[in-house]
């Protein structure tokens, strides 16, 4: 797994083909089962604050040597696309993974569970 192929999204950015899922893992074996992960060559992590894991995720994540080596992507869950929830929603899932920066945040599930604007009016703050 050492040598994942990267998809070129900017001059600067290559996202890894292959990444590792953490939905349906027990918060308990989280931390280890990503750590696992890492040392098998993974190098792109798939989070999302619904999957009731990331704080253990954030556990491993802070031992990193080098977190640049790591791409780490979370999502934004229905209940939060209202735009004035977008900020702590995204807060949340930094603090929870111990991240300064994610490096790709989707929204999951991009249907509103609510009449409101529309999400995408919120992009410019992230």
């Amino acid at each position: 797994m050492s040598s994942i192929i990267h998809i070129p999204i900017s001059s600067q950015i290559g996202m890894p083909m292959i990444g590792f899922g953490t939905w349906q893992i027990p918060a308990d074996k989280a931390e280890t089962l990503v750590s696992t992960a890492i040392k098998a060559g993974y190098n792109h992590i798939d989070c999302a604050q619904i999957y009731e894991n990331e704080a253990e995720i954030g556990k491993c994540f802070s031992k990193l040597k080098d977190r640049k080596a790591i791409y780490v992507t979370s999502k934004l869950w229905c209940s939060d696309h209202e735009p004035s929830r977008v900020p702590l929603a995204v807060q949340t899932t930094l603090d929870n993974l111990q991240l300064d920066y994610l490096d790709m945040y989707l929204i999951h599930t991009p249907c509103r569970t609510k009449d409101s604007v529309p999400i995408w009016f919120s992009k410019e703050w992230v």
